[in-house]
């Protein structure tokens, strides 16, 4: 009886359309964000671990001091080869057909002396090179060697580039016995030799992270 009374009750209810239309939207609007919720963050942690790798390779330094006991063996002179004639560059032809900033930073430095040498032969340039000597504040040297298109003839044979620096390779070297630090790269198409027998390591870092 109690069951009777109860049906024809509740078919005399009658519910506008609009409230059954709102009531289910907001039970749809609630569901959402527990299935689409974790899919967005599911996406949005790859997309940081992605973007985190492209980053940590991008920054990677490694650091790499290879000990040389003899020191740094270099030519006691430039060797232009047999036929080429040197040419008569003056510091501002040679710096603008290197087409570089070959500037250190990162310390303050004053340049001492700048020297270029060009070479031709068969009216083509053979070889070439810029060397610049700076001085620190206390008092220490930098020489920076480059050269266009390949290492410059200071450049260390054999030294390897297992060094990294912001991602670029380059080769670092320490003179066992002298304290002296070299590093040797290339760059933009231009070769550098660095050294330094007066920086400490933390220096020659600093200027060598300016260039990359």
């Amino acid at each position: 009886m109690m069951s009777n009374t109860y049906k024809r009750a509740s078919e005399k209810i009658s519910v506008p359309p609009e409230l059954i239309g709102k009531t289910a939207g907001a039970m749809s609007a609630g569901r959402r964000p527990a299935r689409v919720a974790p899919v967005f963050a599911m996406a949005a942690l790859c997309l940081c671990i992605v973007f985190g790798i492209f980053i940590y390779q991008g920054n990677e330094n490694v650091l790499n001091f290879q000990e040389l006991p003899g020191g740094f063996t270099q030519s006691p002179a430039y060797m232009a080869g047999p036929g080429a004639e040197k040419e008569s560059w003056t510091i501002e032809q040679y710096k603008k057909y290197l087409n570089a900033d070959v500037t250190p930073k990162g310390l303050k430095l004053q340049l001492e002396s700048e020297t270029a040498a060009v070479y031709t032969k068969d009216g083509e340039i053979f070889s070439e090179y810029y060397t610049a000597l700076y001085k620190t504040e206390g008092g220490g040297r930098l020489e920076i060697t480059v050269s266009k298109d390949k290492l410059p003839y200071r450049a260390v044979p054999g030294l390897e580039e297992n060094s990294l620096i912001k991602g670029n390779p380059l080769a670092i070297a320490l003179g066992k016995g002298s304290g002296a630090y070299a590093a040797q790269f290339m760059r933009g198409g231009v070769g550098f030799y660095i050294e330094s027998g007066d920086l400490s390591r933390e220096d020659f870092i600093r200027v060598l992270k300016n260039f990359f």
